[in-house]
């Protein structure tokens, strides 16, 4: 997305942009750069639990202006933009280590970035380019592109993974992207230079914020895909969030506020004083929290959403725009069991996981066969073991958990594989 003090053209060349991200629980990442001589990309990790900074990790010259995470949270992605190179890059980022492991080339001016539910591919627009380019996230690789034109800027994709909505600040439309054909098949017009954008989580809505001088948000029917209500917000708009149960919408407004929205009426029920030039803005996974960057006080308001207060905030590295909160990582462990009574044996595996920071509603658990899986069992969330009986004789199992909110909002996820002679 893009700072109110550059004009757009200024993209070709150089920007301090952002977009919203998504990290996770016990780490909440916030993108930047390092001002200096040389502008140095960062993000700022932070204790989601405690809220304390823990650590700062360099991606290379430039700006972070995009990070997404596969669906196991085991990756991130982050674009990163740079004066002083003619192609942007994209860094992968290996989130158990903190650690930056691999890049590759992406385009001039990579800014929004987005990751299919899947998690088989990214897209990433180019506010320098016409092209939404298309990489595989298992390669590492740029697999394709599609021509959108010039100035796209922030993108959101379905919950269902059939269409993307892209932001252009060049001409204040929406482009809808089918992504089965990889085609442009809408274009919607909105406010003028529209940035940030976010879909509910049923895909029935996306919000658009509008940031050039006019305090609107654009509602777009995702069925109809047409404009069905504006919004007017308390001030200049530049990103907005969506909690997990898809009832109330933040819209990060400068110069201070968080304005709170209703998504069933699309009105404005409340106002929320943060710091200085709000911009990336994000709910955590079981909607009791919302982080917002303050890009000219760089901190990071920590908002409770049961009373719409901030609670915290936290000092982060010079000009913080990006920020993010992803699933929690359920620690999982397996075992193969056995169990002989009289001349029968009984043959079983014990899954046993670690309590969540966000407490869950239920956790689904699947068993992988041949890259198949099968829901086994849905256990309420304060369980932390569970037995499979049906483990068969020189068999390696595999499993994959899933914590969801009372939404049905997934919050967590995990995995672990047992040998049948453990």
């Amino acid at each position: 997305m893009f700072h109110k003090k550059h004009q757009i053209l200024i993209c070709l060349v150089f920007a301090f942009m952002y977009g919203q991200v998504e990290a996770m629980p016990g780490d909440t990442y916030v993108g930047g750069a390092i001002s200096g001589i040389t502008p140095e990309a960062n993000l700022s990790i932070i204790d989601t639990v405690t809220d304390n900074l823990k650590k700062i990790v360099g991606l290379g010259d430039g700006t972070v202006t995009d990070i997404a995470f596969t669906p196991d949270g085991k990756k991130a992605f982050a674009t990163v933009i740079s004066p002083l190179v003619i192609d942007g890059i994209v860094s992968v980022i290996d989130v158990a280590t903190d650690t930056n492991v691999d890049f590759f080339i992406i385009g001039a001016g990579p800014l929004g970035l987005a990751i299919t539910p899947d998690g088989k591919k990214g897209y990433v627009t180019d506010c320098a380019d016409v092209f939404l380019r298309i990489f595989d996230t298992e390669t590492h690789a740029v697999i394709g592109s599609t021509d959108v034109g010039l100035f796209s800027q922030g993108i959101a994709i379905t919950p269902n993974g059939r269409k993307a909505y892209l932001t252009n600040a060049g001409n204040d439309v929406v482009i809808v992207v089918d992504l089965t054909t990889e085609t442009v098949v809408e274009e919607i017009k909105v406010g003028p230079n529209p940035q940030g954008i976010a879909i509910t989580p049923n895909g029935n809505k996306a919000y658009v914020a509008n940031n050039l001088n006019e305090p609107l948000v654009s509602v777009i029917d995702t069925t109809t895909d047409t404009v069905i209500a504006t919004i007017t917000v308390d001030g200049i708009p530049f990103d907005v969030a969506i909690t997990p149960d898809g009832k109330r919408g933040y819209v990060s407004v400068s110069p201070n506020k968080v304005n709170v929205i209703d998504i069933l009426t699309d009105t404005v029920i409340g106002k929320i004083f943060v710091g200085t030039t709000p911009e990336g803005i994000v709910t955590t996974p079981d909607g009791k929290k919302v982080y917002v960057t303050n890009f000219d006080d760089n901190t990071v308001s920590v908002i409770d959403t049961m009373d719409n207060t901030v609670i915290d905030t936290v000092a982060v590295e010079i000009g913080p725009q990006t920020v993010a909160v992803n699933f929690e990582r359920i620690n999982v462990t397996a075992q193969s069991k056995s169990d002989k009574f009289l001349t029968q044996t009984e043959l079983f595996n014990v899954l046993t996981w670690e309590p969540l920071c966000f407490q869950p509603n239920v956790i689904e658990i699947f068993r992988q066969e041949n890259d198949c899986s099968e829901l086994i069992a849905t256990v309420p969330g304060n369980i932390t073991q569970f037995i499979d009986h049906n483990r068969r004789e020189d068999e390696v199992s595999s499993y994959l958990l899933f914590a969801k909110a009372s939404s049905g909002a997934v919050i967590g996820r995990g995995g672990a594989g047992v040998l049948a002679d453990e």
